[in-house]
């Protein structure tokens, strides 16, 4: 029996909602994993791993005891897969408090001075290491203008070699250099 796919799924890209309805009405209609995948388009490995993603314990009582069970909820594993997806390590923000006011009030009397004023915090040991940041971590809270301070400002990051980026792709056809 042939089965022609019904969607069209792009590889790596994540489930969107109408797969994970699909994948739930075709659990409860008592479908096998590969058979699931095969009409989505997707491996059964991702199949298995949305089962497992949208997993929901529930409770019903038969004959006056409590007996569990698991049901797929397509939301629920909506809901965790972006959880999992934007689960990372806190920002220093919070926990270098004492080491954003020293720099936020050094830089508004001597903007100019950035990389001598960190340079001089990490050699006189003024702040231990967990409680400050690199140059790279404050370069990139600036772009992202959590901070005051602003590019304009900063002399020295205009000075900073950025990285050289190199064409890597289709050399063949560019050609020869003259």
């Amino acid at each position: 029996m042939h089965e022609q796919l019904t969607m069209s799924h792009v590889k790596g890209h994540r489930l969107s909602d109408i797969e994970r309805g699909s994948i739930a009405q075709l659990h409860q209609q008592g479908f096998s994993n590969r058979q699931i995948a095969a009409r989505i388009g997707v491996c059964p490995q991702t199949v298995n791993n949305e089962l497992h993603r949208g997993k929901i314990d529930q409770v019903k009582k038969v004959n006056g005891h409590r007996q569990y069970y698991h049901v797929y909820d397509p939301y629920a594993s909506s809901a965790r897969y972006l959880h999992n997806r934007n689960c990372h390590r806190p920002r220093k923000i919070t926990q270098a408090a004492d080491f954003w006011l020293t720099l936020s009030s050094g830089l508004s009397v001597i903007i100019g001075l950035l990389m001598p004023l960190l340079g001089g915090a990490r050699r006189e040991h003024f702040y231990q290491p967990n409680k400050k940041v690199c140059m790279a971590t404050l370069f990139n809270y600036i772009d992202a203008q959590l901070l005051e301070i602003r590019n304009i400002n900063l002399l020295e990051k205009t000075k900073r070699r950025t990285g050289h980026k190199h064409l890597t792709k289709h050399k063949r056809l560019i050609g020869r250099s003259t």
